[in-house]
């Protein structure tokens, strides 16, 4: 192996271990011996973006698509990077920020069915709390018996499978978050093709999608499988809306890999 390859994937194994700033020494190895690698550039613009030195970041990646204009992932990296730029020369500009996905770092089924019961748990505490109130509303104008309870239970139900279920799911993974809170709780969430946020109403579809996909008998396995053995571990509703589903490889935010 070359030499320049040796330092490439040792800068990788210090990057993954969260050690960027020798990650970014092996890659400044590497690209002295052959400054032709494309992802030697490309990694040590990540391990920069990481550290904060967001301008030398940008070479980088400048300098990756010089070698390969082609890298998808360096430019969305390039136009992170600027738009990140620009918010500090302006302070006041209310442009959100977003968590940015590595590619191939995509989340397998096990922790996307824990995410799914944790916001599940989070929605029931909600529907009993909920059936409490509209209970306690009831209560003064037609007094405590079983069909107030039973009203109390119909209304709850309602609102809750029709309403809360969905735009928890919807809000939440169209914010800065791109996740419900079981999600963030295992550092998964979820983006578009492009690895960017997803709009609310995409993010609304995708919910009513795997709803179906996933409360469907028939569905059930072909969704599993799907997830499991698709090479960007992609659900049906994914593969149809245009989704994915990303690890968080450290606490920060990090980029297309």
């Amino acid at each position: 192996m070359e030499e320049s390859l040796i330092w490439f994937e040792k800068g990788v194994t210090l990057f993954e271990k969260g050690n960027y700033h020798d990650a970014i020494t092996a890659f400044d190895k590497a690209i002295a011996i052959n400054p032709k690698i494309a992802e030697a550039w490309h990694n040590r613009g990540l391990a920069l973006f990481q550290t904060g030195q967001y301008r030398n970041a940008l070479l980088s990646f400048n300098n990756t698509l010089s070698i390969n204009p082609q890298h998808e992932n360096a430019k969305n990296c390039k136009k992170i990077i600027l738009e990140q730029l620009d918010e500090q020369k302006n302070p006041d500009n209310k442009s959100l920020p977003q968590k940015i996905a590595v590619d191939g770092n995509y989340a397998n089924l096990w922790p996307r069915m824990k995410s799914w019961l944790v916001d599940s748990l989070i929605i029931l505490l909600f529907y009993f709390f909920l059936t409490l109130s509209i209970d306690a509303l009831i209560y003064p104008f037609v007094g405590y018996t079983d069909d107030t309870k039973s009203v109390a239970l119909l209304i709850s139900t309602v609102l809750t499978i029709f309403f809360v279920f969905p735009l928890y799911f919807a809000y939440y993974e169209s914010s800065i978050y791109q996740a419900t809170l079981g999600k963030q709780f295992f550092n998964i969430f979820v983006t578009d093709l492009s690895g960017k946020r997803l709009t609310f109403s995409r993010a609304l579809m995708r919910f009513f999608l795997r709803t179906v996909m996933t409360y469907g008998p028939i569905f059930i396995p072909f969704t599993m499988c799907a997830i499991n053995f698709s090479s960007k571990k992609q659900g049906i509703h994914d593969k149809i809306i245009g989704t994915m589903v990303f690890n968080e490889s450290t606490n920060e935010s990090t980029l297309d890999r």
